[in-house]
């Protein structure tokens, strides 16, 4: 992690030094403290030129003689602030502005951007900074994942809670996510209950379905109230989180799943990793982002809704609206596959032949029967083909 913050520090310092020879409007002494600049010669009296911004300079800006361009900055300069760039080295990067097309970015510093846009006097660079909790890879405003939280675990009957190794009594129920030993206990707004065979009882925040944001209503922020069936008044929450990211401790993975804000939910990590055996009446049997299909480890994934994929291969074959199974392409690209229960091309897609009277292996679309009416085009239909899944079905052809 360092050395790639070191390779983004050095890339954006090289990328400030190459912007000093573009080419602005900006007229002499126009630019105040903190604006944009070229060079000294646009700054107002007794601010200079540094890393593009206009600033005070402790000592004064007199220029220096020409017999003293060599010499070593002034000890009146803050160690702390660079000295202004002299005229040999601005001479380094003499001639045509370095010419951007347009929709390119690239990274100015771990937490700004520059994207190449239309002007009236052609493609220019235009700088914007990232979000609060964004930092700028490749380009790109994405979400910082921070420093690890509880660098190797905490202890027996301590929990991860809030990025500190916190003691807890197992009789009780204090946390989220926290082992418990009374199973069916309830107290501070949680349940102690099991999920999965082999995982250890542990403490859920109890929520209410009813509520306009039934997220609210967990015990802890950061948690999704989960619940399968809409007339149910009460729910359980579940944590957010990252994949990659540490689930309070190594018996909870971060598995894709749709219905949290982030990359998925911390849910019981209990078996082996990808491609494992594992039991396959335990979904859970699994570590990290695995869930235990057909008796092996396979990576989880969101079927819907994602602009890329969640799989390293394959694309994601929907298990429910919320979550799913990586799986093969076999789509042959004229509408046919080879492998029954394979991808086609894209996420959520079948290759099957259990649709309607066909038994020819083709590819489907599949879609989602509840609260979504745009998986499917004008000319095909979302259908129910699995009796026991009420929430996905699968686009098919409208009836002439």
């Amino acid at each position: 992690m360092i050395q790639r913050l070191l390779i983004i520090m050095v890339a954006a310092a090289l990328t400030s030094l190459f912007v000093a020879g573009c080419s602005f409007d900006w007229e002499t002494g126009s630019q105040g403290a903190g604006q944009e600049c070229g060079d000294d010669s646009h700054c107002s009296d007794s601010l200079v030129c540094i890393e593009r911004r206009c600033r005070p300079v402790a000592g004064g800006t007199d220029e220096p003689d020409a017999g003293d361009l060599d010499t070593e900055p002034t000890e009146d300069i803050p160690p702390s602030v660079d000295a202004p760039i002299t005229e040999p080295d601005i001479e380094l990067f003499d001639g045509p502005p370095p010419i951007c097309t347009v929709g390119e970015t690239r990274c100015i510093s771990p937490t700004q951007v520059e994207e190449c846009s239309q002007s009236s006097s052609g493609p220019q660079w235009r700088e914007r900074s990232c979000a609060p909790d964004e930092v700028c890879e490749d380009g790109e405003c994405v979400l910082s994942t921070g420093p690890e939280c509880c660098p190797g675990g905490c202890d027996e009957h301590s929990i991860c809670h809030n990025c500190t190794c916190t003691d807890y009594d197992p009789e009780f129920c204090l946390y989220q996510d926290q082992p418990c030993s009374v199973e069916g206990e309830i107290s501070g707004g949680f349940v102690c209950t099991q999920y999965g065979q082999f995982s250890e009882p542990r403490c859920f925040g109890l929520c209410s379905t009813n509520a306009n944001n039934p997220d609210e209503t967990c015990p802890e922020d950061d948690s999704v109230c989960f619940y399968e069936n809409d007339d149910d008044p009460n729910g359980i929450c579940f944590s957010n989180c990252s994949i990659g990211d540490f689930c309070t401790d190594d018996g909870l993975g971060c598995v894709y799943h749709s219905a949290g804000h982030d990359d998925g939910l911390c849910l019981p990590a209990t078996g082996g990793g990808l491609g494992s055996p594992c039991n396959p009446d335990d979904f859970f049997d699994c570590a990290d982002e695995g869930i235990c299909i057909g008796g092996i480890c396979q990576q989880s994934c969101r079927p819907f809704d994602q602009s890329e994929t969640d799989c390293n291969e394959g694309y994601c074959l929907a298990l429910s609206h919320e979550v799913g199974v990586c799986a093969p392409d076999t789509a042959t690209g004229d509408g046919s596959c080879t492998a029954e229960f394979t991808t086609c091309g894209e996420d959520a897609t079948i290759c099957t032949s259990g649709v309607g009277p066909s038994v020819e292996l083709t590819c489907y679309n599949y879609c989602r029967l509840q609260g979504v009416n745009d998986d499917c085009d004008d000319s095909t239909v979302c259908e129910q083909f699995d009796p026991n899944n009420p929430n996905i079905g699968v686009c098919t052809m409208l009836s002439p």
